[in-house]
């Protein structure tokens, strides 16, 4: 997860909660290899120093103003996490800086390649 603690590794219960909406994709072709890369990118980004795990704060304010430039160079945003493994394991043509909503775009818009596996909605 990340949030405004950093990036870290948590238990997925702690997100299991009401006032949380997952969504579940996997990229139906992933090799062997694919997943062991898309992995070792996860712990080498848990492994760094803190103040590259910290949340994009400045980043946000981009995000809202829809001027993307706007962005620590020395930190990342969650979705910009997810968007780099992507381009970097998949070959994704994704953009550098998505948002959440975009990155469910792309995964909706690729059904060949991307699979909604499941939803964790509680009302």
């Amino acid at each position: 997860t990340q949030n405004f603690n950093g990036f870290k590794k948590v238990n997925i219960g702690k997100y299991m909660q009401p006032q949380y909406h997952l969504k579940f994709f996997r990229c139906k072709k992933a090799t062997q290899e694919q997943l062991i890369e898309w992995i070792r990118l996860i712990n080498a980004e848990l492994n760094m120093v803190w103040w590259k795990k910290r949340y994009d704060f400045l980043g946000i304010v981009g995000q809202l103003t829809h001027i993307r430039w706007i962005q620590s160079p020395f930190s990342k945003y969650c979705s910009e996490r997810v968007a780099g493994h992507l381009r970097e394991v998949f070959k994704a043509n994704i953009s550098k800086r998505p948002t959440p909503s975009e990155l469910n775009t792309y995964f909706r818009n690729n059904p060949d390649t991307y699979e909604l596996m499941g939803y964790f909605w509680e009302d």
